[in-house]
């Protein structure tokens, strides 16, 4: 997201799905990225790997909405890297309303990710406070 969000591709909209930034960015580009990230990889980032997909996945399932995974990715990632949301959302660039989702959950994507992170840490009461339903969260979750 980063790098087709940037001058380099001068494009005139913000690009907020990993979907299209793939597309733009291309299979043979992205499998070098990969390759020099995977150099870099630390111990245990297996167990964050999944916990970032797992979180994306299941706010893209839900919301029906590809930005919704995008919002679940920036969100997990920021969390298992530990550097602000604030700092994540401006360096790759999105949306103001993808962004903001991420940095306040704000917004319908901001409320399901509150709620997908509500699952995360066992808390159905705030699962149902922001409109979900617990089984159905859990069960996109585990899927």
């Amino acid at each position: 997201l980063h790098l087709v969000n940037s001058g380099a591709f001068a494009l005139r909209h913000s690009v907020d799905t990993v979907s299209q930034a793939v597309v733009l960015v291309g299979a043979h580009e992205l499998r070098t990225l990969v390759a020099a990230l995977m150099l870099d990889a630390r111990p245990d980032a297996m167990d964050s790997l999944w916990l970032i997909l797992a979180r994306a996945l299941t706010c893209e399932t839900l919301a029906q909405d590809s930005a919704a995974y995008t919002v679940g990715m920036l969100s997990a990632l920021s969390e298992q890297l530990g550097i602000p949301a604030s700092v994540i959302v401006e360096k790759v660039g999105v949306s103001p309303a993808v962004a903001d989702a991420v940095r306040f959950e704000s917004g319908e994507l901001g409320n399901l990710l509150h709620a997908v992170r509500a699952h995360e840490r066992a808390d159905t009461l705030m699962v149902i406070a922001a409109g979900l339903q617990p089984e159905e969260v859990s069960a996109v979750y585990m899927q």
